[in-house]
């Protein structure tokens, strides 16, 4: 029976592997629906292999021997003999069983380290070595499968065999701390399940508490088990379900054993119903009895607990809001500096990280105000020239606005007019008016060809309204994106020729 029981072990192992190699074909669209069906279906395995097939395999029923290999048994019922045979293997198979799960999970995290020591520094690139130090995986649903099959199986034969209770409980108590160590000593990052496994083992242990009830109920009614007889009290229910001698539910049921099942069964049953159709009975029972009910709501409004939120604007909540220091200075004369150093209090300094953030922002301020001085010193220089950017900075009229200011009183005596280019999209600056006039110095008498795309503005107007009278006279587009253009033009060409030396080069290298 040992062998037996050890063999039993080791295919439940292999079944472990083989369902979570098949689930890989049924192309789950999660990893939580596919360890879900992992669960599943490898607790019905374990649970068949374990301890269904020694029950059906040992069982003589005469109306069931049409089934090959099952029910062709010594044992017509649970007798002496059928606890020291059957009993005692499935006993043995489910402390074997409680014994092998958590040493097999605990082999897979202990082998990686005895590898990691033997072969990493054989290693020969990073990710060889990187490979070596990966934890293992952690199946989630081979671990439900097996604690599911344990529970089940010790629950349902406990009736008869209370000694299972106790195998199932070691069992627990052992893959509780061997999940520990391996999930924190040995183990990759687990994957973010969601609740369904825990939802499905939740909603089998109310069935295998209706499975233990009625097989305790066929165990404690046969007949060489001591029992008070109910007189035939329960006859006219049982008569028409009885048959024969192994079936006799009649005579079965007469034992006080079994009436005390049934009725177990029955408050099981019960419950189960009153759980599912709850919303129903209340919305009855409220139409019944409505002044009850509301008093029972509203004193359960009365008890609720405010939000935060709520508490401290309504000054519900007493005492302090908050831990911080800088919150709360009336505290600044008790707490240690070194307690408020590290968060910037009045007692301490600046933290680092934030000074550091202030430091590389002034930088980054510093750094594009000096992009832009420079830009605008190009553009300028393009536009006028040298000489004319200097006078500027110096505070004095360029050459070129000296003569066009001239030649404009010349033609217009009186009049104070700012020139600017024609169909200009720059707005009129300060010191002039919505109705002044214009002048076009689109013409050729007066600007050079390269200055024949600039806008000029009226020295005192400008410098009224703060600008430069170089970034005012800009053509219309973007000046920089124009310089930038330039440079990169003038890049390409140098690569060109750079390449065709190079190209000379080699050639000359080849005909030597």
């Amino acid at each position: 029976e040992a062998g037996v029981s050890a063999f039993t072990a080791a295919t439940n192992i292999v079944l472990a592997i083989l369902v979570r190699s098949f689930a890989g074909f049924e192309r789950h669209h999660t990893k939580s629906g596919r360890e879900s069906s992992v669960m599943i279906k490898l607790f019905l395995l374990l649970t068949i292999n374990s301890a269904v097939i020694p029950l059906l395999v040992f069982a003589d029923i005469p109306k069931l021997a049409f089934v090959p290999y099952l029910f062709e048994g010594p044992y017509t019922d649970f007798t002496v003999g059928w606890y020291q045979d059957v009993g005692q293997l499935i006993s043995t198979t489910l402390l074997i069983n409680g014994l092998v799960y958590p040493m097999s999970a605990l082999s897979k995290g202990l082998t990686p380290k005895i590898t990691r020591g033997c072969l990493a520094p054989f290693a020969a690139t990073q990710r060889a070595l990187n490979a070596l130090y990966e934890g293992v995986e952690f199946p989630l649903s081979e671990r439900y499968a097996q604690l599911m099959q344990m529970v089940f199986t010790g629950m349902v034969f406990s009736g008869g065999m209370p000694c299972l209770l106790p195998v199932a409980a070691m069992f627990c108590f052992i893959a509780y701390y061997e999940g520990k160590y391996t999930i924190l000593r040995a183990s990759r990052m687990p994957p973010s399940y969601d609740e369904t496994m825990a939802k499905i083992f939740w909603s089998v242990m109310p069935a295998c508490a209706a499975i233990k009830i009625l097989l305790s109920t066929w165990m404690f009614s046969y007949e060489h088990v001591p029992s008070y007889l109910n007189g035939g009290a329960l006859d006219p229910a049982t008569s028409p379900i009885s048959s024969g001698s192994q079936f006799n539910f009649k005579a079965r049921l007469d034992r006080s054993n079994a009436a005390i099942c049934v009725f177990a069964l029955v408050c099981l049953v019960v419950y189960k119903i009153i759980n599912v159709y709850r919303k129903g009975l209340r919305a009855f029972f409220a139409r019944v009895f409505p002044k009850g009910l509301v008093e029972e709501e509203e004193e359960e409004e009365v008890s609720m607990t405010p939000e935060l939120s709520i508490a401290r604007s309504d000054g519900i909540m007493k005492g302090l809001t908050t831990f911080l220091i800088q919150e709360n200075p009336q505290y600044n004369e008790i707490v240690p500096s070194s307690a408020t150093k590290s968060c910037g209090g009045p007692n301490g300094s600046v933290p680092e990280w934030e000074a550091a953030f202030a430091e590389a922002d002034r930088e980054e301020s510093e750094a594009e105000a000096e992009r832009q001085r420079k830009a605008n010193e190009r553009a300028s220089r393009s536009l006028f020239g040298a000489s004319d950017v200097q006078a500027e900075a110096a505070g004095e009229m360029p050459d070129a606005m000296k003569k066009r200011l001239k030649k404009d009183k010349n033609k217009s005596p009186g009049a104070e007019r700012v020139p600017r280019r024609k169909n200009s999209q720059v707005a009129p600056l300060s010191g002039m008016d919505a109705g002044d006039d214009v002048v076009d110095f689109g013409d050729d008498d007066y600007y050079s060809r390269n200055q024949r795309r600039a806008v000029g503005e009226a020295y005192e107007g400008v410098a009224g309204g703060g600008l430069s009278a170089a970034m005012a006279m800009q053509p219309e587009g973007d000046v920089e994106a124009g310089m930038d253009a330039d440079e990169e033009e003038e890049e390409r060409r140098r690569r060109r020729k750079e390449r065709k030396r190079e190209k000379k080069e080699r050639e000359r290298a080849d005909r030597v």
